[in-house]
């Protein structure tokens, strides 16, 4: 699970309620904008791309990241500390890497936050993304999911694929990686998100990398954000699917019978009435499941047939969930909060609503769907079937 953990001044200077297109140009000077356009460069000419791809060009390493700091030349190691492991820097280390128009102008738009000689990012981890630079939130168990981000959401991102020219929709826009990917191929880009903590950092992203221009961002609730008529060539969303009963659900708003996937579902039913003819979407969610598979799969097929889609889900992995096996543990653990149950209360009540709907896996899942009539259905990809099992696996 991914919270936003921190007070970002971006975030603390954008207290007043979204409605409609949100431009940070509006709240910021052009000269402080500027300098958050060449950081990227910055950043680059440092070597702090190259040093983060060293374990992998799509992970969330803190620890490792940590160990290899010694190996950093003096001003890289400050960046990395700073910008990656989200940690307090002294403010005269940065003065030896940016200029102090440079320092004034992060400060202004909230990036970096000072107190008593030491700076930080205030909950905001700055992290390399198929040749772009994104702020995303750091990542803490429990608590409202606002701008969630994990590695399914960087393999989202390396899947996200838009037509050249297309006209694009990112559904759950959340920190705005997958709209800053889309909208360096496409022609625009929607964003819709719910959360202000989300949508300030997602005007961030996008401004960051110099696509703010083609990107709409809209505080909505699904399709809500998208105005009468409009059709979209691409669709991107990351619905959060995960299996808490509704008394523990972090949304909460789960009905009684809720297995995880209600906001797929909703995703779902919208998505033939934004698609253009010919149109695609890319989603990433979870499903749960018995041995034989993802239980998605059945209605995903009575729903190919009713909307003529052609839907091809890959299902690349899947976790075990009963008591002691990992996920389990961890998706109890996310449930004990003030308020909340103790932990082997949340266990007892996981363990029932498990069982009740026969879910002992959770499979992470991949669907791409066509709006083709001529070839409606379900084609599935099922790598879970040569997975060994381990009661830890995660």
């Amino acid at each position: 699970m991914g919270v936003y953990r921190g007070g970002s001044g971006l975030v603390s200077r954008r207290t007043r309620r979204y409605t409609g297109a949100v431009s940070p140009q509006s709240e910021f000077p052009q000269d402080d904008l500027a300098v958050l356009r060449r950081l990227p460069a910055i950043l680059r000419r440092a070597g702090y791309f190259d040093s983060y791809g060293v374990n992998g060009m799509l992970h969330l390493h803190f620890r490792q990241v940590r160990e290899q700091l010694d190996a950093l030349p003096g001003d890289l190691r400050t960046l990395m500390s700073l910008f990656f492991l989200g940690e307090q820097v002294p403010a005269e280390q940065l003065r030896g890497i940016f200029d102090p128009s440079e320092i004034a102008a992060l400060r202004h738009v909230g990036i970096i936050l000072e107190q008593e000689g030491l700076c930080h990012t205030g909950g905001l981890v700055l992290l390399p993304l198929l040749g772009q630079l994104v702020f995303v939130p750091l990542l803490s168990p429990g608590g409202k999911q606002d701008g969630y981000f994990g590695e399914d959401s960087a393999a989202q991102a390396a899947r996200t694929a838009p037509p050249r020219h297309a006209r694009c929709l990112d559904l759950f826009a959340g920190p705005g990686h997958l709209s800053v990917r889309c909208a360096t191929l496409a022609a625009s880009v929607v964003a819709i998100e719910t959360s202000a903590v989300a949508l300030a950092c997602a005007e961030l992203n996008l401004v960051l990398n110099s696509v703010d221009d083609r990107v709409s961002v809209r505080e909505a609730d699904l399709y809500a954000g998208v105005d009468a008529g409009e059709r979209f060539d691409y669709v991107v969303a990351s619905p959060l699917t995960l299996p808490y009963p509704a008394s523990l659900a972090l949304t909460g708003e789960a009905a009684e019978d809720d297995d995880g996937m209600s906001e797929l579902r909703r995703t779902l039913v919208g998505l033939p009435a934004v698609l253009a003819p010919g149109g695609s979407a890319q989603l990433v969610a979870s499903s749960t499941g018995d041995e034989d598979g993802p239980h998605l799969r059945r209605e995903l097929t009575r729903f190919a047939d009713e909307h003529g889609l052609h839907i091809v889900m890959t299902v690349p992995r899947r976790a075990r969930m009963r008591p002691g096996d990992r996920l389990f543990e961890y998706l109890a653990q996310t449930c004990v909060q003030p308020a909340r149950p103790e932990i082997q209360a949340a266990r007892e009540l996981l363990g029932r609503h498990l069982e009740a709907r026969k879910a002992h896996f959770l499979y992470s899942v991949f669907l791409t769907l066509t709006h083709d009539p001529r070839r409606p259905g379900v084609q599935m990809t099922q790598h879970f079937r040569y997975d060994s099992v381990r009661p830890d696996d995660d």
